[in-house]
């Protein structure tokens, strides 16, 4: 993360009363006024110090009248100006516990805690605790961090008007150190990250966020306190009050202390010693203790123990429980542990709550600690709270700051504190999302706020930077997203302003991308994660290795996603889902929160995934830094629904109803396809006819596609057309079958026959053929074979005038045929559905050959060609109302299917650079394209986050470019005469050459005439041969 400075000041005080100048001053001790003794037991724990003598009763009094206090030291004066404070809530409440589970209530004693600054220095925190007979608390400045504290603390020659005077980075270390615990005993081992800062004040929730801790003493903690419980509690609410000073300073956070209970027999719940087990203990048992009673509400839990933990340990907490995971978020500190001075007590309770914020050890010391010591997180450094040995240091480090800010930006369970007139709710920021692609870029965001309302800005993300970090009223906010270009998967980060949240997602790393795996739906892969992987750059856990997996689904789909450990010990596995757009759909870490090492998304039942497109799931784990084997599997719930025919036998009768058009069961018949079970998802299911003894050449027209249930729907149809032929024949049969299912199973009518019954007593002359033309038939065909679509009534009656117009004249009504027929592959509607497909196909895969055929032949055949047809097809008739955003709707799903398609991505795999796509696509159109076309073709594959989306535009684009549909143009319009008249493709049977021979004779001809067809006579040969003719009749 970038440093960014802001002016503190904008942040207002919650308590805006300052109180008068301060009359007081205390002056340093004389050099050895106190004894060799007292000076060597202070050298035992600090390197440097001051000694001070000073009244506590009188600087209890002097801040009561005058609201402040004036150190002089050898580091200059401290000019305090301090007001009022209480570290506890309003609702607070306080109680002593006896043996029996008896919880006695204590009164609310008066606060001894005071708050403030520097005077002149806005940007500085004092918080002091007072009571007569001590002095002690700490100065946050930006030079550093200063505390003051009886002397007698750290030696008993001391007197009780001594006080010594130091900075954080004057405490000996000590080998204390802490036990990071996280759920379910898992351990963080976060690892070094380079180019980590020192920290500043900076980035501040505000309005500001409120914790609320309950606190427990046990019996022994009782004990060090002389077995008095307002000493006991007093003592919690001194180090809560500077812990509360830390949090306050550098990150907007309030402590509040609701509720205090103290044990004050030797038979309380907590007897373990072991760190780990102590922790579990007090999780475990927390709540039990109240019995009948309610447990106090709060956001965390923080025990004060007299024991002395096993080993070095002095504190122990769960990682990243706050709000995640709140029967987790428990943390002990061992505060009386001999040797640690005031402020370590401070710093102890600051680090081990610093974990349940999210924050991780910074560097070695324990096997579950990082190998090697994150940068700018040292004792040297002067920012190292999350040390995993208790240090003096009141500062988080920049890397710890956005483990703390990632944690709190992606929560919402904390309280705010807000100005008068500014609750949270006054604020609003748009958008409240954005995507970024690989490269990263700049964004912006709009607060709106009331005039006067204070604001902040806090992220923890090391790859986003904010222009501004605070500010009053409202505000337009500018943001930079580092490009991603090492080895982070997709990776999200939520930027808090003002209360209200900002999802800021960006794709996959190209090195990460480029390792990507494509799985299916019912497969199950076998991994293993390793130090050369990439990793997920996620909050919590930003050095977390992790393998990628794509899948391609549709909106609605119901899926299961399964992470296990293989191999013993096993790793606790961490599993991501991220949607087409480069958002988070859902993650998981445990099955059973806390006793499980495996992960489930969802944890029970199935998701339904919102939207059409590429999703891609994250192996990883729960851990940073951890290798292993694991088991991923990718499933839906095709097995609880079903799809079927609505019955086994079918018929339709030939000929036409009234008006010459055909209706269900005469002309055409609709099939029903039921689907039964879960119906709560999507699920899709193919279909084609087949020949039985009917045959596609003559009597059907062949009929293929995908029907797509939405959630809810049982039913879905599709149609099979039959032409009014002139044959007198038995009943012929069609084959109807359903396959490859998606999110359903075949059911118990997987197949299903036809019956087509003849209207003719006896067979007679083609309706097609000149003596015997037939205009209503003729015309209802050429809609058959181009759009697949029985006519609309207008175009039916408009079409057959265009040849009766011309009476009896034989060579009109020749030439006004050929001109119909012609005019429905020039049409508006075949133009943008068939030919459109054909483009589609050149633009995708270029072109195919044929044997002993010059030249190159289109590539896509009648199978491909007639379901694509249809689906864009699909409700369109242009004329119609509403024709035009039906038809516009159709091309947009169908593209992005299309780029769906396995063949595409095998052709096109997820790993190909914006600009080796276009380029690809433009040289399979045989197009070319100006530099400015080009690159704005992979901007807008850059600028998508969709990936499937940005490829359909493209693809869509590419296949409509006017160059495309010029050059194309002549060798379509033969390809449809095969596909449109004869309904085959040009190298099938009965072709003598079984190759494109004729189709390549035909497109000769037609560029010799320069694409007339009329000239060129290519459609009254297809009109006049014995093929077209005889599908209809002798």
């Amino acid at each position: 993360m970038n440093r960014r400075k802001y002016p503190r000041a904008v942040l207002s005080a919650l308590v805006l009363s300052l109180f008068a100048s301060a009359v007081m001053l205390v002056s340093p001790a004389a050099s050895g006024q106190k004894g060799d003794r007292v000076t060597q037991e202070l050298s035992q724990v600090l390197t440097s110090f001051e000694t001070v003598t000073l009244d506590p009763a009188d600087v209890l009094r002097s801040v009561r009248e005058e609201g402040a206090v004036t150190l002089q030291t050898a580091r200059g004066p401290f000019d305090l100006v301090v007001e009022p404070f209480d570290v506890r809530s309003d609702d607070y409440r306080a109680v002593a516990a006896s043996g029996n589970g008896v919880m006695t209530e204590l009164p609310r004693t008066p606060s001894n805690s005071w708050r403030g600054h520097v005077r002149g220095q806005d940007d500085t925190f004092v918080r002091l605790y007072l009571d007569g007979q001590k002095v002690q608390g700490l100065i946050i400045t930006p030079e550093g961090t200063f505390f003051v504290e009886p002397a007698r603390d750290l030696s008993a020659a001391a007197g009780g008007k001594d006080f010594v005077f130091y900075s954080s980075s004057d405490v000996k270390p000590t080998d204390a150190s802490c036990e990071e615990v996280t759920l379910g005993g898992k351990v963080a081992k976060e690892a070094a990250r380079a180019a980590v800062v020192a920290p500043t004040p900076e980035e501040l929730f505000a309005p500001k966020l409120t914790t609320r801790i309950a606190t427990e003493a046990d019996f022994e903690f009782y004990q060090l306190n002389g077995s008095n419980e307002a000493a006991t509690n007093n003592d919690i609410l001194n180090i809560m009050t500077q812990v509360d000073g830390i949090y306050d300073a550098q990150f907007g956070v309030r402590i509040n202390v609701v509720f205090q209970r103290t044990w004050t027999t030797n038979t309380d719940p907590y007897t373990l010693t072991n760190a780990s087990n102590a922790l579990e203990q007090l999780a475990d048992n927390y709540d039990a203790t109240f019995g009948t009673g309610t447990p106090p509400a709060r956001d965390l839990t923080h025990m004060f123990t007299g024991k002395d933990l096993d080993g070095t340990t002095i504190g122990i907490a769960y990682t990243g429980a706050l709000c995640d995971f709140p029967d987790a978020a428990y943390g002990i500190s061992e505060s009386r542990h001999t040797g640690l001075t005031a402020t370590q007590r401070v710093t102890l309770t600051a680090h081990e709550i610093g974990h349940n914020f999210g924050a991780s050890h910074t560097g070695p010391g324990g096997p579950n600690d990082p190998p090697t010591q994150i940068p700018g997180c040292d004792t040297a450094s002067g920012a190292s709270i999350m040390q995993p040995a208790v240090t003096s240091s009141t500062a988080f480090c920049q890397f710890s700051r956005d483990e703390i800010n990632s944690h709190l930006t992606g929560n919402t369970c904390l309280a705010r504190i807000t100005q008068a007139g500014c609750p949270v709710s006054s604020f609003s920021i748009t958008p409240t999302s954005k995507f970024f692609t690989q490269v990263g870029g700049t964004g912006t965001v709009n607060l709106t706020a009331t005039a006067g309302c204070n604001w902040g800005v806090a992220e923890g993300a090391p790859w986003l930077t904010f222009s501004a970090e605070a500010g009053a009223g409202s505000a337009n906010l500018s943001y930079t997203v580092a490009a991603n270009n090492g080895t982070d998967g997709p990776r999200r980060a939520f930027v808090d302003i003002a209360g209200k949240q900002l999802a800021i997602s960006q794709q996959a790393s190209p090195a990460c991308a480029a390792t990507a795996t494509q799985i299916a739906f019912g497969q199950t892969v076998n991994g293993t994660l390793a130090t050369t992987d990439c990793t997920t750059g996620q909050p919590g856990r930003l050095t977390a290795f992790e393998d990628i997996y794509t899948f391609t689904a549709r909106a609605g789909q119901n899926v299961r996603i399964s992470l296990s450990t293989a191999g013993t010990p096993g790793i606790d596995t961490y599993l991501y889902l991220f949607g087409p757009d480069g958002t988070l759909v859902a993650e998981n870490d445990d099955i059973v929160l806390g006793t499980n090492t495996n992960s489930r998304i969802p944890v029970n039942g199935f998701l339904s995934l919102p939207q059409t497109g590429i999703y891609t799931i994250a192996a990883t784990t729960f851990d940073n830094n951890t290798t292993g084997s694991y088991t991923l599997q990718l499933t839906d719930n095709s097995a609880n629904t079903s799809v079927a025919f609505s019955t086994s036998a079918y018929t339709v009768s030939e000929g036409t109803g009234a008006g010459g058009l055909g209706v269900d069961g005469t002309g055409f018949r609709v099939v029903t396809v039921t689907r039964s079970g879960d119906t709560t998802g999507t699920a899709t299911v193919d279909y084609a006819t087949a020949d039985g003894t009917a045959t596609r050449l003559k009597d059907y027209q062949q009929t293929l596609g995908t029907l797509v249930f939405g959630p809810g729907q049982t039913t879905k149809t599709f149609t099979v057309f039959v032409p009014d032929d002139a044959f007198s024949e038995g009943a012929e049969t069609v084959s109807l079958a359903l396959s490859n299912p998606v999110g359903a199973v075949l059911g118990a009518i997987p197949t299903a026959t036809l019956t087509i019954n003849s209207n003719d007593g006896a067979s007679g002359p083609s309706p097609v053929r000149a003596a015997s033309f037939d205009n209503a038939f003729f015309v209802r065909q050429q809609y058959l074979d181009f759009l697949n679509r029985e006519p609309d009534t207008s175009g039916f009656g408009f079409w057959q005038g265009n040849i009766t117009e011309c009476g009896a004249d034989e060579g009109c009504k020749e030439v006004k045929r050929i001109n119909v027929s012609a005019a429905f592959f020039l049409s508006i509607e075949f133009q943008n559905t068939g030919y459109l497909v054909e483009r589609t196909y050149k633009a995708a895969y270029g072109d195919a050959t044929s044997p002993n055929v010059a030249g190159t032949v289109p590539v896509i055949r009648l199978n491909e060609f007639l379901p694509d047809t249809q689906r864009i097809g699909q409700g369109v008739i242009v004329g119609a109302t509403g024709w035009e955003q039906a038809l516009e709707a159709n091309k947009q799903a169908y593209a992005v299917e299309f780029v769906l398609r396995q063949r595409f991505l095998s052709a096109f795999p997820l790993t190909m650079t914006a600009a080796q796509f276009v380029d690809k696509l433009v040289q399979n159109a045989g197009i070319t394209l100006t530099t400015a076309e080009r690159d704005a073709f992979i901007a807008q594959l850059n600028s998508t986050p969709d990936a499937a989306a940005g490829r359909a535009a493209v693809l869509r684009a590419v296949a409509e470019n006017q160059q495309l549909v010029d050059n194309e143009k002549r060798r379509a319009f033969v390809l449809m005469q095969y596909y449109g008249y004869l309904r085959r493709n040009p190298d099938d049977a009965p072709e003598p050459t079984l190759n494109f021979a004729g189709w390549k004779f035909w497109l000769d001809k037609l560029n010799q005439f320069n694409g007339d067809p009329i000239a060129a006579e290519m459609v009254k040969a297809f009109l006049s041969s014995d093929e077209y003719i005889q599908r209809f009749g002798n």
